[in-house]
């Protein structure tokens, strides 16, 4: 006889929503076109426009779909109210201006399966700014692959993002005994801060299948192209952490990269904005000269006279 297939987890998907009304019934659709979406919770975190309301006409032909409300908190404060109001074993995020393609819960899932002592699962994405690319989003959805294990994911943090928060899937278990959840209050980089903190105590395991679209460029959101205040607190925590002799070994020679990229991107930031104490004071530290190339370059960039180059 054939063994019994093993069952797939519960996932349940959270979403923010802030004055996302001409995205957020799009990224609803494609959550509830995934195949094993146990929950959609989204969570209104004070809205002024109709988006809500338009929540609310999906949620009277579709069951899956819950809607909470809370006055304005931020985003970190709205994807913990989902947390906390889930009661599945894994969940996803999916922002409200963002998409899945479909497959990606059948990934996920297959995933949780294959690793499961991992605590954050993820899938490759594309950015996309106005219309999602026909490339991705005409391609037949597949079977879902094995995946891989992350062994050094600081290590490629410092090169590039291989996953991004509607990438990603997590046990909710993990997430409940960190502590802080999302840390509220903070504007950038509080996805990171969730990422690092499970990187350092549970496996990683991530599929290289497209399947999740991040949009850019959209008013009112935060993204990497706004100026930087400075160095974001997710950086300062894990510096701290970093500094501390149980932090783990398998991780030290990654996240020091991590740290000596974002001191110099910070300070390229701070150079932009024509603050240059305060971007020689990242730039001149022993954590920023980790990286010696861009160090260089970001050095000579600090010491040349005020507005002799870019």
């Amino acid at each position: 006889m054939p063994a019994n297939p093993v069952p797939s987890p519960r996932i349940d998907v959270i979403m923010p929503l802030y004055n996302k009304r001409d995205y957020v019934e799009a990224a609803i659709r494609s959550a509830l076109a995934q195949r094993g979406l146990h929950e959609l919770i989204v969570v209104d975190d004070g809205s002024t426009d109709d988006g809500p309301a338009r929540v609310e006409a999906l949620a009277r032909t579709h069951p899956a779909i819950r809607l909470l409300r809370q006055a304005n908190a931020g985003v970190s404060a709205a994807r913990n109210r989902g947390v906390r109001a889930s009661n599945a074993e894994y969940v996803a995020f999916l922002d409200a201006d963002d998409l899945y393609l479909p497959g990606f819960l059948e990934q996920i899932a297959t995933l949780t399966v294959r690793y499961p002592t991992a605590a954050l699962l993820g899938t490759a994405f594309r950015e996309f700014a106005s219309e999602p690319p026909q490339d991705v989003t005409d391609v037949p959805p597949i079977a879902p692959d094995a995946g891989r294990l992350i062994e050094a994911p600081f290590e490629i943090w410092a090169r590039r993002s291989f996953v991004f928060t509607s990438s990603v899937c997590v046990k909710r278990q993990a997430l409940l005994d960190s502590g802080t959840l999302f840390p509220e209050g903070e504007k950038l980089g509080e996805d990171l801060d969730v990422w690092f903190r499970l990187a350092e105590s549970h496996p990683l395991a991530v599929s290289d299948r497209v399947l999740a679209l991040y949009r850019t460029a959209v008013a009112g959101s935060l993204t990497a192209s706004n100026p930087l205040p400075g160095l974001l607190p997710c950086f300062q925590r894990l510096e701290a952490r970093l500094a501390r002799p149980e932090y783990p070994a398998r991780h030290r020679r990654g996240a020091r990269q991590v740290l000596a990229v974002n001191y110099l991107n910070t300070a390229r930031s701070l150079l932009r904005q024509g603050r240059r104490r305060e971007a020689a004071d990242l730039i001149f530290t022993r954590t920023a000269m980790r990286h010696p190339t861009y160090w260089l370059r970001m050095a000579v960039r600090c010491l040349l006279p005020a507005g002799s180059g870019r």
